[in-house]
């Protein structure tokens, strides 16, 4: 369970597909209510008594918009995205969830001018927990199914050779990076990785893509990375790093600060003090 939870999951996803997803929740509360009638509604003695139901449904579609299109462009750095997993998007749709509690509440002591008290939002959160336990039940689980479709790939059990269609037809050998999930991951041409960077339970791969330095998020290790990337050019120059020596454009610093420039980059990759020797042998040997 602690696994599945920390699994990666996408924080920015199908726009379009999101903004469905939330007007069919809304949908779904509006049918509920006025089919159902649950909670004594069906004794609300008011001409406006349909319109009123469907106040709920408007609420409830208004907090998730906020919450999925908004929010996170304000409260959601890049750091924070790229560490998103499945767990806190549980944590996310449960400040979602009683956001709505607290406004639907709101709105009925508004509709029938009641005085706002702890326990009467209590009743609310089961009310809307027993409402919204199935649609964001489906929330949550079209999301994760979106993210493992996505990534969803054979993996191949070697890295392969495949011909670019560049004039002279030459072969460009294809590095296949996976999760450990071993169900997603991508391919990257050797001549285009540039390198890893460690970062807890994830590897940052750096690679360039159509002329551009590109940046994806992977749960592996890097010692899994490394099993991966078993080509002389690639090495394992600090235990958070490991990088294309065809991509390095020239070093600097002195014994035991030394650092790697990135072709056509601000990028540094620093060398351990215990492969000094080894990097800078086999950068001189390409010279």
């Amino acid at each position: 369970m602690i696994e599945l939870l920390s699994s990666p999951f996408p924080l920015r996803r199908n726009r379009a597909l999101d903004f469905l997803s939330i007007l069919l929740i809304g949908v779904f509360v509006v049918l509920f209510l006025l089919i159902f009638q649950p909670f004594d509604t069906n004794e609300i003695e008011s001409p406006y008594r349909e319109l009123f139901l469907s106040g709920y449904s408007v609420i409830i579609v208004l907090i998730f918009l906020f919450f999925r299109f908004v929010t996170p462009r304000f409260f959601v750095s890049p750091s924070v995205e790229k560490s998103w997993t499945l767990g806190k998007q549980l944590v996310w749709i449960v400040g979602q969830f009683f956001a709505t509690s607290i406004a639907w509440y709101l709105y009925w002591a508004w509709f029938f001018d009641v005085e706002l008290t702890f326990s009467g939002w209590g009743r609310f959160i089961l009310v809307s927990f027993s409402v919204l336990v199935f649609p964001l039940a489906a929330l949550i689980v079209s999301g994760y199914i979106f993210q493992l479709q996505k990534n969803k790939q054979p993996i191949p059990s070697t890295n392969r050779s495949i011909s670019r269609g560049n004039p002279d037809g030459a072969l460009v050998q294809q590095l296949f990076l996976s999760e450990d999930s071993s169900i997603g991951g991508f391919y990257v041409p050797t001549d285009q990785f540039l390198f890893v960077r460690a970062a807890r339970n994830y590897m940052d791969v750096y690679y360039k893509k159509h002329g551009k330095i590109e940046q994806s998020l992977l749960r592996r290790s890097l010692k899994t990375i490394e099993n991966q990337l078993r080509l002389p050019s690639m090495v394992h120059c600090h235990r958070s790093y490991i990088v294309n020596l065809d991509q390095v454009a020239h070093v600097s610093g002195k014994s035991q600060s030394y650092r790697l420039h990135i072709k056509n980059s601000d990028y540094l990759i620093p060398v351990s003090r215990s492969q000094e020797k080894s990097v800078l042998a086999q950068i001189a040997s390409r010279a």
